[in-house]
Parts: structure tokens; C-alpha cells; sequence
């Protein structure tokens, strides 16, 4: 398992404890770890899950990669709030635990697909100097 999937994967489970957290808050002090574990899990997990599809992307295809991730993101962010409102008008603790079977599910299939090889044709990725990685930020390939 390679780094972005095992940091992922902590991230989902933690994601659907805080939701699960939220569900059956009763004091204030359980909201309060519910929603912090939350934003702290959603903001390691967004740019952990772009990265990771980026690594296991050919060169070729990061661009239409990310740009499908961006728009699932945006569609989500449209149709979420409309389903988890139903939710709520059905049952306010019952929105927060769907949520986070949600997030647990998810962590589930990313253990199952972490088994993913790399696309044909395309090798992995390496940061060296000289290469446009992070040792020669500029691109420049060493030139001023």
C-alpha cells in the first residue's frame, strides 16, 4: 500500500467517525471533536485523493483525470446538500450516520481498489534535479 492510499484510507475513517461523532452528539464538547475531526479529515483526504490519481495517471491523461476529479467535486457539491437535506427533514442524527457509512463505505472500496497498476504505457513519476520536480521548481531543467 503506497503512502497516498494508507493517509486515504486513515482519512475516510476518520471522515466517518467525526460524521458518526456528529450523529450522537449529546454535549458540546462531542460536537466540538465531531466537527474538528471532520474538517481536519475532509482537508488531508481532497488533496490526498487528487494526488493519488495523479500519481497512478499517465502524463498524457492528468489533465482530463483532474479535470473529471474537479467536476465530481463541483457535481457533489450540488447534489449533497439536496440529498443530505432530505435526510435531515427524515431524521437530523440519521443524515450525519448515513454520511458516515458513506465515508466508511468509501474507505472500504479504496482498500479493495489500491490493487490498481499503473496505466499501459505510463511509468511512474519521479522528482529529481534537473527534471522539473521539486528540486528545480522552476521547470527549467537547471538553466537560470
Amino acid at each position: 500500500m503506497t503512502r497516498f492510499a494508507a493517509i486515504l484510507v486513515l482519512a475516510l475513517v476518520a471522515m466517518g467517525t467525526g460524521l458518526l461523532l456528529l450523529a450522537a452528539s449529546g454535549a458540546p464538547v462531542v460536537l466540538l471533536v465531531g466537527v474538528g475531526l471532520l474538517a481536519a479529515s475532509f482537508n488531508v483526504a481532497m488533496p490526498t485523493a487528487m494526488g493519488f490519481a495523479s500519481r497512478l495517471s499517465s502524463e498524457g491523461q492528468q489533465g482530463s483525470v483532474m479535470g473529471t476529479m474537479s467536476s465530481a467535486v463541483s457535481l457533489a457539491s450540488v447534489v449533497g446538500p439536496i440529498v443530505a437535506g432530505g435526510l435531515f427533514s427524515i431524521s437530523p442524527r440519521g443524515s450525519y450516520a448515513a454520511a458516515g457509512a458513506v465515508a466508511f463505505a468509501a474507505a472500504a472500496l479504496s482498500l479493495r481498489g489500491i490493487k490498481v497498476g499503473r496505466p499501459e504505457g505510463s511509468e511512474p513519476r519521479r522528482r529529481a534535479a534537473g527534471r522539473g520536480g521539486d528540486a528545480d521548481p522552476g521547470g527549467r531543467g537547471g538553466r537560470p
